[in-house]
């Protein structure tokens, strides 16, 4: 039998909020590409700071098989990140993604 709430339900159209926010992400993520096509090392410093690793260390346990050269590049790539406000450092040397919709992006890496 048809049942008009239940079919309605299944097609629900998205809300306001969820049409801005996968706009701004699509936005968003153009965006991060001109920096991934340079190295792809960035989305594994946002991937890791996404995942909670927020000092240089804790990026650096992350970085999976990266190998040695990683721990060369770490700094270069965090501080570029912070340039290119993908990252905030906070006062105690912290790393965090403070743009929500940038949180969004890179949790869908």
């Amino acid at each position: 039998l048809f049942d008009p709430l239940r079919s309605c339900l299944r097609f629900r159209r998205k809300s306001e909020p969820e049409r801005f926010l996968e706009a701004a992400a699509k936005l968003t993520l153009e965006e991060m590409e001109k920096i991934l096509r340079w190295s792809d090392r960035y989305r594994t410093v946002l991937k890791a700071v996404a995942s909670g690793a927020s000092s240089w260390l804790e990026v650096y346990e992350k970085r999976g098989e990266l190998g040695a050269r990683f721990q060369i590049e770490s700094t270069h790539l965090l501080v570029n990140l912070v340039k290119y406000g993908y990252l905030e450092r906070r006062e105690d040397g912290s790393f965090v993604i403070q743009d929500p919709v940038v949180r969004h992006v890179v949790a869908r890496f």
